[in-house]
């Protein structure tokens, strides 16, 4: 699967499920801290209690900290796109709206200071960072602030790591669908794959009008209806492929292999003993040419 569509969506998966963990753990926490004196997430004013979560929705922000059910629908491109992670602040400081400065409510959560942060009676040498580097939380500072844009873009080897491999195979990354994994419902002349193959297959006569591609599909399967090469299909399944190719075990129908890399190996094996008897004909045929111009 090295070289397939499949590999860029499982990393696409596998790296902004990975970032949004590391993300979730810090919101909850953040979230959870609400008290007389106490509050982080504040929506508008030092005086507020802290954002309340309803359902899905984490004050005025939709925010599910949980997966989201898998299913089959297109993919809309809104937070991470080629531009980077457009729903964020980036770079400066959180204004006292989102973390107060004065007030009844503090959040020592977002502070590395020893009066008001984590680093009670103690000063820390250096500054915590938290949420994957986008949260930067200061020793002497009042607040905290914001990774810049290119450091969640182009910082592989910092704390922004995350960011950048969620940008990488989900936002840079083109998902344009590969016809060997498309839409297989759709009529024949509509697949692109299947245009490009019989187009190789169906010969041209010198001054007619190409055929059209309905015509096509059509002149090769029979029809240009989804069920039409299921003869064909049907045909392949039941071909078999003896055994110690790819290393199988027994006499083996096609039908019966679904290891996309033991199926990759046997076309491999055919394609290699085809070019074979390929150059040997034509050696074949090279001598018999010589034969023939040495009896002239």
């Amino acid at each position: 699967l090295k070289a397939t569509e499949v590999k860029k969506h499982i990393n696409a998966v596998r790296s902004t499920a990975y970032l949004k963990g590391r993300l979730d753990e810090y919101l909850k926490m953040l979230e959870q801290i609400k008290g007389t004196n106490n509050a982080c997430l504040i929506d508008t004013t030092a005086s507020d209690s802290g954002a309340t979560r309803r359902a899905d929705n984490l004050g005025s922000v939709q925010y599910a900290i949980k997966l989201s059910d898998i299913e089959q629908k297109d993919r809309t491109i809104k937070a991470l796109t080629e531009e980077g992670f457009t729903n964020l602040q980036h770079a400066g400081n959180i204004g006292a709206e989102i973390q107060p400065t004065d007030g009844t409510n503090k959040c020592r959560l977002m502070l590395a200071t020893q009066t008001d942060g984590l680093a009670h009676t103690n000063a820390l040498a250096t500054g915590i960072t938290t949420m994957a580097g986008y949260l930067q939380l200061k020793t002497t500072a009042t607040i905290a602030s914001l990774a810049s844009e290119n450091n969640l873009k182009l910082t592989p080897s910092g704390d922004t790591k995350a960011w950048v491999g969620a940008y990488k195979h989900a936002g840079q990354t083109n998902f344009k669908t590969r016809s060997d994994y498309g839409n297989e419902t759709t009529e024949l002349h509509e697949r692109d794959t299947l245009i490009a193959a019989t187009k190789e297959t169906i010969k041209q006569v010198e001054g007619n009008q190409p055929l059209t591609t309905a015509a096509q599909v059509t002149a090769y399967f029979g029809g240009k209806e989804p069920n039409k090469p299921d003869v064909f299909l049907n045909l392949v399944d039941k071909d078999k492929i003896p055994k110690g190719i790819a290393w199988l075990q027994d006499d083996t129908f096609i039908g019966q292999i679904t290891n996309t890399e033991q199926l990759n190996q046997i076309l491999s094996y055919y394609v290699y003993h085809a070019s074979l008897d390929y150059s040997a004909l034509r050696k074949k045929l090279e001598i018999k040419q010589r034969k023939k111009i040495q009896k002239r």
